[in-house]
């Protein structure tokens, strides 16, 4: 298992200047990681090939690999043109998976939307052979390019174990596969014991995120930093290992099942991320040798 993190984790730092993408790979490269996925929140590769250059000659001096590229994306259009349109514009991002050397490109097929109408399993049923039919075609033009194209249980919509398992026997190629996320389960109130276990067959990579779960109620536990999930519990983003998550057997599940891919650590506390990223890669490492027993 290749070990590293999201640029994600970092976003804080992006954003405010702190530090810019090219200072986050040397980070990850001084810290220790094998490699590192590029979710572009605070840069953006679109439009900008000397980033892109820069970038992977960096990753290539670091020693580092490009374990992913994680880009938005919506084929939910009922409008034929609108949807042709976007595929087209992922095809170009493709392109700049390709150029980064990244091993896979993630990219969402839905909005975000909570709206019960569109989250509701009849509309998934509906729009479910359109979004497997996207992902063929995606699929099919990055494997002439080198790179694997994946889904990741993220949002309302394209979430939950047996959607995603759903969509992957749909899409039916070689050149597809799911990103697993085993937080984000906890988004639609899906079981991660369950679900990470149900999508390990298609699963090519893993993002180790970790929540504080606490009860539902109407008011949030603290002022910040809380959110709900479908059913109504709150949730917030932890150092891996200090959260409410059973962090340590859904490792020693994937370990048991043989994967041997990339695993991506996503904070989204509010800890400060530089002690978080370090804490929580330590606790990623800990708990994958331990599960080896």
């Amino acid at each position: 298992m290749k070990l590293g993190m999201s640029s994600y984790s970092l976003v804080k730092y992006l954003q405010s200047g702190r530090m810019s993408l090219l200072e986050i790979i040397d980070w990850a490269a001084a810290e220790g990681h094998a490699q590192i996925e590029f979710a572009p929140i605070g840069f953006t590769f679109t439009d900008n090939p000397g980033l892109v250059t820069a970038a992977a000659g960096r990753v290539r001096d670091a020693g580092l690999e490009v374990s992913c590229y994680s880009i938005g994306a919506n084929f939910m259009a009922d409008d034929e043109a609108a949807r042709e349109a976007e595929i087209r514009r992922v095809l170009g991002e493709i392109d700049i998976a390709a150029a980064l050397g990244s091993r896979f490109m993630r990219h969402d097929i839905v909005s975000w939307s909570a709206d019960p109408a569109e989250t509701s399993a009849a509309n998934f049923d509906r729009l479910l052979p359109r979004l497997a039919e996207s992902c063929r075609r995606t699929a099919r033009y990055a494997a002439e390019r080198g790179v694997g194209i994946l889904v990741e249980n993220h949002g309302q919509i394209m979430n939950g174990s047996e959607r995603m398992v759903r969509l992957a026997r749909m899409v039916d190629d070689e050149n597809f596969g799911l990103l697993t996320d085993m937080g984000n389960l906890w988004c639609v109130d899906d079981d991660p014991l369950v679900g990470v276990r149900r999508m390990l067959p298609w699963t090519k990579h893993l993002h180790c995120k970790d929540f504080y779960r606490r009860p539902i109620s109407a008011v949030a536990p603290a002022p910040t930093g809380w959110f709900t999930s479908n059913g109504g519990y709150w949730l917030r983003g932890a150092v891996f290992g200090s959260g409410d998550l059973d962090v340590a057997t859904i490792l020693r599940q994937v370990r048991s099942a043989g994967y041997d891919g990339c695993c991506s650590l996503e904070f989204e506390g509010l800890e400060e991320p530089e002690t978080a990223v370090r804490d929580s890669i330590a606790g990623i490492a800990r708990l994958w040798e331990a599960a080896a027993v």
